[in-house]
């Protein structure tokens, strides 16, 4: 049974899924997931007209459900192996 998204959650994690793949550090390297730091995610958010607390609501569930990971800053954090490729609603 699929479970039913808010449009917000699906495009948050389409936007912060492109900005992983088009991150790079400072030498050039891909970042493996990384979608950058608090710039990126607020910026997004803003774009997308999404509050800050449900964006940081939206970045915790997924890190329960293992698709992210963040070691100690939700704002800074990269898709883990299992996460999809995208979501649905």
């Amino acid at each position: 049974m699929s479970q039913m998204r808010r449009q917000d959650e699906v495009d948050l994690y389409a936007a912060l899924r492109l900005a992983a793949a088009d991150y790079r550090d400072a030498d050039g390297n891909r970042g493996n997931g990384y979608w950058g730091g608090a710039a990126v995610v607020t910026g997004l958010l803003c774009g997308l007209g999404i509050n800050e607390k449900r964006g940081y609501y939206l970045l915790m569930k997924w890190s329960a459900k293992g698709w992210i990971d963040f070691g100690m800053w939700a704002w800074g954090g990269w898709f883990t192996a299992e996460a999809p490729e995208g979501l649905s609603r």
